[in-house]
């Protein structure tokens, strides 16, 4: 059912960049607003880092560089993936379409802007514990959708191998 594939695509960087654009316009650069106290906010900071704005000392441009090719290295293997079976909309098939999406949508803001946007802030035991935004949502529940359905097809083979024996 590859004709859902580029509107999930789709879907994902319309609600990334527009979530992000509002953010921006709306919430100071590095300023948040609390929505559940001591949980979780709005945020509105930027990275040169990856998802979740992990290895964000990167200042170095060539380590920028890097970043992007490894955006786009990642883009041509899930859009070779996607194009090779024709996965059912099921884990498999959603989550693929979904890290697409999201690796699309950061890629768009470090192309754009030279870094990141991350949008929401997580909080534990009252202190900051993590940046992110709607593509490294995306990409997260791609990657457990995938998982799950490897996972459990695994798990089902397991004991249908020992059945018959």
């Amino acid at each position: 059912m590859r004709k859902y594939y580029p509107l999930i695509v789709i879907l994902v960087v319309a609600l990334d960049r527009a979530s992000k654009w509002s953010i921006a316009a709306k919430i100071e650069l590095n300023d948040s607003i609390p929505l559940v106290p001591a949980l979780f906010g709005l945020a509105h900071v930027q990275h040169t880092g990856v998802a979740f704005g992990l290895f964000d000392d990167s200042r170095l441009r060539w380590e920028i560089d890097i970043a992007v090719l490894f955006s786009v290295l990642a883009l041509i293997v899930l859009l070779t993936i996607l194009m090779k079976k024709d996965y059912a909309i099921v884990p498999l098939g959603a989550g693929l379409p979904l890290m697409l999406g999201g690796a699309i949508g950061n890629l768009l803001d470090r192309l754009m802007n030279g870094n990141i946007i991350d949008c929401f802030d997580l909080h534990f035991n009252s202190g900051h514990c993590l940046y992110f935004n709607p593509a490294d949502v995306a990409i997260v529940t791609g990657a457990i959708l995938m998982a799950s359905r490897i996972l459990s097809a695994n798990i089902f083979a397991v004991g249908t191998q020992g059945g018959n024996q």
